[in-house]
């Protein structure tokens, strides 16, 4: 005797974890520090987009366009945990 309905091999979905992604103003030690917090074992996934160039636009205008561009390209939803992080030095000039 089964208990509960009976699914078709393969018809149940696994759960995806909620993705935060995270664009840091520097382009080595940031994406490095926050690359340790992806790890099988956690409940989020984490995505860091980094500035790959040396002419990379550091500014928060340009970092806050990046954020909404991934945040539309990648259809995040915060209904579903997603994020988006930005994360920038604190001194202005």
């Amino acid at each position: 005797m089964s208990r509960g309905k009976i699914h078709a091999r393969g018809s149940k979905k696994r759960q995806e974890k909620p993705i935060i992604v995270i664009i840091p103003e520097g382009s080595e030690t940031e994406p490095a520090y926050f690359r340790h917090f992806n790890s099988r074992d956690k409940n989020i996934k984490v995505e860091v987009i980094e500035n790959s160039s040396n002419g990379a636009a550091t500014d928060y205008a340009a970092l806050m366009r990046k954020a909404t561009k991934y945040k539309s390209d990648y259809q995040l939803s915060a209904k579903k945990g997603d994020a988006v992080w930005v994360v920038a030095d604190g001194d202005v000039d």
